[in-house]
C-alpha cells in the first residue's frame, strides 16, 4: 500500500462583535468571555483572534462624544483585539479625521479600503488590509467601511464597493496570504452582493446591518457570519486550514449569548474608569455665562430653541434660520455654564447647513413646523422626542391653527419687510430642516414635501452641539433671546 504523508491543519478561531453602540457593560463580559476562549483554543494547540467589525462607539454615550470617539478605541484595546474596521458612528458625527486619533488609541491602524480622498488617497488612521502570519499560514484581512452618500460631504469618495475588495485580495495574495477574510461594515446585503461578484473570499465577518446569523451562512461557497448588536452576542467562526497547501477545508460559524454570570473584564474596566474621570474633568471646563436661565419646552417656543436659531443663522451667515426644538434635550441654568451642560441640553448630530428656499417654500415649511398636532408627535428621527414648534431666527409671523391648511399664517416678515412668496432667501438650520427626507415608512420625516436641487451646504464636522457651545463662548454673557416671534 502506497504510503502518503499526513495532512498537516491548523485550527483558527475568529471571535467577533460588531454594532455595539457603546454597550461597554456588554463589552466588559464579552471580553471576559473572549479572554478565557483564546486560553481555551490556545490550550488545545490552536490560534485565536478577536475583531471587531465597527461601531463599537456610540455618539449618545458622553464619554464617547465628548472623546469623538476615541474612549471606544480604547476600550477596544483593552478588551484586546487583534482588528477592528471603521463604521459609521464616529466619522460621520464628527468627521473623518477622528479616525486616526482612533487609530491612535487603538494601537494600530483600523482596517477601511474604501474611504478615500478626493485624490484616491487613504484617510489618515486606515489601511485596507493586512497580512496575519498565524501559525505556518499568512491570512489576509481586507476591511471595509460602509457605503454612504454622506460622505461625499466630508470631500470624500463614495466607490463601489467589489473593485475595492478585489483589489484588496490582490494585495494580501502578493503579500503571501492564502486565506482571505473580509472584516465588513457594509451590511448583510452587501455581503451577499460581493459574494456573487468577487472571487476568493473565504470568510466575511460584517456588521452595519446588525443582523443576528445564527450558525453562519454560506454563498458560493463563502461563509458569512455577522453577531447581531448591543453585545448581545459574542461571534465565534472556527476555520480548519491545510497548513500546508494554505487552504480552508472546514469552516463554521456560532453565536454564543452573553454571559450574565461572567464576571467583568478587569483591565477593560480599568480603562473604562479612566476615561469616564478624564471626561468628567473635560465637561467641568466653563464655557460661558448667562445673564438668566434659558428654559427650553419642547412643543412651545422656548428661550433656549430660539437661542440655538439665532446661534446658527449666525454661524451661516444666513438671512432666517429655521431649527426643530428635536435638537435639544433640557435647559441652561442662569450662571456659568460648563461644557458638560452643553452636552446635557444638546447632543444633536446634525450638522449645520444653509440653502436658498423660495418664499412659498419657507411658508409651506413653516406651515408644517408650527403644526401643534406634529409638535406632539414623535420625530422619527429623534429617538423618542417630539417634532415639537419650530423654532426660528430672522423671521416673524401669525399663526392660526383654527384656519384652513395653507392659509394658517399671516403678516411673515423676514428683516421687517413682508415675505415675497416669488422672491430667494438664504436659510440656515441642519440636516434635519434642510434636506429633503420627505415621505418615509407612511410618516412625513422631514420639513419638506417638495422638491429640491444640490444647492445645500454643510458645515461638517461641526454639529449643533458645537454651535451652540461656539456661540456662548462667543457671546457670553448671553441673554435670553426675545420670545413671541411666532404670534399664535
Amino acid at each position: 500500500m502506497e504510503n502518503r504523508p499526513a495532512i498537516s491543519h491548523m485550527n483558527l478561531t475568529i471571535l467577533h462583535t460588531n454594532d455595539l453602540h457603546g454597550h461597554v457593560d456588554e463589552l466588559t463580559v464579552l471580553a471576559a468571555m473572549a479572554r478565557r476562549i483564546r486560553g481555551e483554543v490556545e490550550a488545545a494547540g490552536g490560534h485565536c483572534l478577536l475583531v471587531d467589525c465597527g461601531d463599537a462607539e456610540e455618539r449618545s454615550v458622553l464619554e464617547m462624544a465628548v472623546t469623538k470617539g476615541r474612549a471606544a478605541a480604547v476600550c477596544l484595546r483593552a478588551a484586546g483585539y487583534d482588528l477592528a474596521v471603521v463604521g459609521n458612528g464616529a466619522p460621520l458625527s464628527f468627521g473623518p479625521q477622528v479616525i486616526a486619533d482612533m487609530a491612535e488609541e487603538f494601537g494600530q491602524p483600523l482596517l477601511a479600503g474604501n474611504l478615500l480622498d478626493q485624490s484616491g488617497a487613504l484617510v489618515a488612521g486606515c489601511i485596507p488590509s493586512v497580512v496575519r502570519t498565524i501559525g505556518d499560514v499568512n491570512v489576509g484581512f481586507i476591511g471595509m467601511a460602509p457605503r454612504w452618500e454622506y460622505w461625499t460631504w466630508f470631500g470624500l469618495q463614495n466607490p463601489e464597493s467589489a473593485p475595492i475588495v478585489r483589489a484588496g485580495i490582490e494585495q494580501v495574495r502578493q503579500a503571501g496570504a492564502t486565506v482571505i477574510v473580509l472584516l465588513s461594515h457594509l451590511g448583510i446585503v452587501d455581503d451577499l452582493q460581493l459574494t456573487l461578484n468577487v472571487r476568493g473570499i473565504d470568510l466575511i465577518v460584517g456588521g452595519h446591518s446588525h443582523s443576528t446569523i445564527y450558525g453562519g451562512l454560506i454563498q458560493m461557497g463563502v461563509l458569512l457570519a455577522q453577531a447581531g448588536d448591543f453585545g448581545r452576542f459574542l461571534g465565534r467562526v472556527d476555520l480548519v486550514i491545510d497548513d500546508q497547501a494554505g487552504r480552508v477545508t472546514e469552516k463554521r460559524a456560532t453565536l454564543l449569548p452573553l454571559e450574565a454570570d461572567t464576571a467583568p473584564d478587569p483591565e477593560l474596566l480599568a480603562a473604562w474608569r479612566e476615561q469616564k474621570a478624564l471626561v468628567r474633568e473635560t465637561l467641568a471646563e466653563p464655557v460661558g455665562e448667562i445673564a438668566a436661565a434659558l428654559n427650553f419646552d419642547p412643543v412651545a417656543e422656548s428661550p433656549l430653541a430660539n437661542l440655538l436659531a439665532d446661534a446658527v443663522r449666525l454661524r451661516c451667515d444666513a438671512q432666517i434660520a429655521l431649527v426643530q426644538p428635536t435638537h435639544l434635550l433640557g435647559s441652561l441654568a442662569a450662571g456659568t455654564v460648563t461644557m458638560g451642560d452643553v452636552y446635557d441640553a444638546c447632543k444633536s448630530p446634525g450638522n449645520p447647513a444653509v440653502r436658498t428656499l423660495t418664499g412659498a417654500q419657507l411658508l409651506e415649511m413653516l406651515e408644517v413646523g408650527l403644526d401643534p398636532v406634529r409638535a406632539e408627535e414623535p420625530a422619527p428621527w429623534g429617538r423618542g422626542r417630539l417634532n415639537g414648534r419650530l423654532a426660528v431666527s430672522g423671521l416673524a409671523a401669525t399663526y392660526d391653527a383654527a384656519a384652513l391648511p395653507g392659509s394658517r399664517l399671516s403678516d411673515v416678515r423676514v428683516a421687517g419687510e413682508t415675505l415675497d412668496p416669488a422672491r430667494t432667501y438664504r436659510v440656515a438650520g441642519s440636516d434635519a430642516e434642510l434636506t429633503d427626507l420627505s415621505w418615509r415608512d407612511g410618516e412625513r420625516r422631514s420639513l419638506l414635501s417638495f422638491e429640491l436641487g444640490d444647492d445645500v451646504q454643510y458645515e461638517v464636522p461641526a454639529n449643533l452641539r458645537d454651535v451652540l457651545e461656539d456661540h456662548l463662548r462667543q457671546h457670553s454673557p448671553v441673554s435670553p433671546p426675545s420670545l413671541g416671534r411666532i404670534a399664535i
